[in-house]
């Protein structure tokens, strides 16, 4: 369970469920390194928990399977906000985050707004629109939040989830939002359609946002 502060989201409470969000479970499940996916696609959409699901992965990485990880949202200035609005709460009321995540106040702390460091491992947050970033280090995970507002090029080199892509062969998570059947983001269409999907998600999800005429679904891409 991840422990999430009520700053981050509309309910008053604090506190993570999965029950709360039971679609989730598979996803996150498949973001284990023992799950044999390399790649998880998530067309969604909006405000359905997807960024907490990757955030809950950090948390994972970070407690469980240390490695160099790479989150990349769409500007520089949102990996910042990420940072101070939602993953330094977490860190922060979490104890087995915070024990491995030192301070930012602390000297030498090897935590900053954009990086953090822990045993085993370092998160490196950073803007998709920042080449630099983007080739910045060689992660073993990846996570690439609201790839829809991601730019066409970063700084004129090329795609940004190409060139963060570029970096690793382990499990990428693609977060990304639409918000209608007739508007499925076009950057994502590539890796969906490329994946064996997952029915009984799909179908569950597909129809729990009927009614709102939205439409949610996970694909697995495995080197299988």
């Amino acid at each position: 369970m991840c422990i999430a502060s009520c700053l981050r989201g509309p309910r008053p409470n604090p506190g993570y469920r999965t029950s709360r969000t039971p679609y989730l479970r598979e996803i996150m499940d498949a973001l284990s390194p023992r799950h044999p996916a390399q790649r998880i696609s998530f067309m969604k959409a909006a405000q359905v928990g997807a960024t907490e699901a990757g955030n809950n992965w950090i948390g994972f990485v970070i407690h469980h399977a240390p490695g160099p990880m790479l989150a990349v949202l769409p500007t520089v200035e949102m990996a910042k906000r990420t940072s101070r609005g939602r993953l330094d709460p977490l860190i922060a009321e979490s104890p087995a985050l915070r024990e491995r995540v030192n301070p930012a106040r602390s000297r030498d702390a090897g935590n900053s707004m954009l990086s953090k460091e822990f045993p085993g491992g370092i998160l490196v947050l950073t803007g998709a629109n920042s080449a630099t970033g983007l080739r910045s280090m060689a992660a073993r995970y990846i996570f690439l939040d609201e790839v829809d507002a991601y730019p066409a090029s970063a700084d004129e080199e090329g795609d940004p989830v190409t060139l963060a892509e570029a970096s690793t062969t382990k499990p990428v998570l693609k977060n990304k939002t639409t918000s209608s059947l007739l508007k499925q983001p076009l950057t994502l269409q590539p890796a969906f359609g490329q994946s064996c999907k997952t029915p009984t998600i799909n179908a569950k999800l597909s129809l729990r946002f009927w009614r709102v005429g939205l439409r949610s679904t996970l694909s697995h891409n495995s080197d299988s």
